[in-house]
C-alpha cells in the first residue's frame, strides 16, 4: 500500500486555511474519521460491512471498525440492503447493523423502519434511536418524543425494549437535573 497523499488529503478534506501569513490548519477526532474513510476507500468499507453481516470469525473486529469510523457509505448500504434485498434475515441484519455503528446520519431514515410490518425492523428502530442517544447525537427528550409511537407497538419484545429505553433515557435526564440543580 502506498502512502496518501496527506496534504492532498488534508486540503480535500479542508482542514487547511492559507492566510496571509502562511496558513492555519484544524484536526481532531472527527477529522480523522473523515481521512480514515477516505484512505480506506468506498469499497474496503463494503467489504468490511459485507464481512460483518455474514457473520463469522473477525465479524466482531468489522463490527468495532464500523462503530469507530461510522462511515455513512456503510449506513446508505445497511438500508439499500433492507430496501432491495430479496433475502429478508440479510435486510434484517442490515437494519440491526444500523444500531451498531449510526450516527446522526441515520436518524433521517426512522420513519421508514418504524412503519415497517416487521416486528424485528421496529425494534431496529428503537434501537437505532437508542444508539443515536448513547452517541449524543440525539438528546433524551428528542429520543423520548420520537418513541412515543412506538411505545404502542404490538409486539411484546419491540414495546417491552421501548420501555426500558425510555426509561433509561428518562432516568438520564433525572440525573441531568440533580447534578444541574447541585450547580446552581
Amino acid at each position: 500500500m502506498t502512502a496518501p497523499d496527506w496534504t492532498g488529503l488534508a486540503e480535500q478534506l479542508g482542514t487547511i486555511t492559507r492566510t496571509a501569513s502562511g496558513y492555519s490548519e484544524r484536526g481532531g477526532t472527527d477529522v480523522a474519521r473523515e481521512a480514515l474513510i477516505e484512505v480506506l476507500g468506498e469499497q474496503l468499507i463494503g467489504s468490511c460491512l459485507d464481512h460483518y453481516l455474514a457473520g463469522g470469525l473477525g465479524s466482531e473486529l468489522t463490527r468495532s471498525i464500523l462503530r469507530e469510523l461510522r462511515p455513512s457509505t456503510a449506513m446508505d448500504r445497511c438500508m439499500e440492503l433492507y430496501r432491495t434485498s430479496s433475502d429478508r434475515e440479510l435486510g434484517r441484519k442490515a437494519v440491526f447493523a444500523l444500531g451498531d455503528f449510526a450516527d446522526g446520519h441515520a436518524l433521517q431514515w426512522y420513519s421508514e423502519l418504524w412503519a415497517s410490518d416487521d416486528e424485528v425492523v421496529r425494534y431496529s428502530a428503537v434501537r437505532l434511536i437508542d444508539r443515536l442517544y448513547m452517541t449524543g447525537d440525539l438528546e433524551p427528550e428528542d429520543a423520548i418524543n420520537i418513541l412515543q409511537e412506538a411505545r404502542v407497538d404490538r409486539d411484546h419484545n419491540v414495546l417491552k425494549y421501548t420501555e426500558e429505553t425510555i426509561e433509561m433515557l428518562q432516568a438520564d435526564i433525572a440525573s441531568r437535573e440533580m447534578r444541574e440543580s447541585l450547580h446552581e
